[in-house]
């Protein structure tokens, strides 16, 4: 069981190591960003599809948002 904050931490942290990775290209540094969408298991859950549309919203939220962050999906 992980809490809210839990899970957005981790999130937050797993971004925090990607972004950290860079690769010397021949021509120019690339930096690596990522974009995290988190949520909880739900008690009207059906499956865990029900689970995975909601982060999955999150996520095109985060995006939508200037991206290279972390969004929850309370109960979109």
């Amino acid at each position: 069981e992980t809490t809210r904050d839990e899970a957005l931490d981790i999130a937050r942290r797993l971004r925090a190591v990607l972004r950290d990775l860079s690769h010397e290209g021949q021509k120019q540094r690339v930096q690596v960003t990522s974009s995290f969408g988190v949520s909880a298991l739900l008690e009207r859950d059906l499956s865990a599809a029900d689970l995975l549309a909601r982060a999955d919203r999150a996520l095109y939220i985060v995006k939508a948002s200037g991206r290279d962050n972390v969004g929850f999906a309370d109960a979109c």
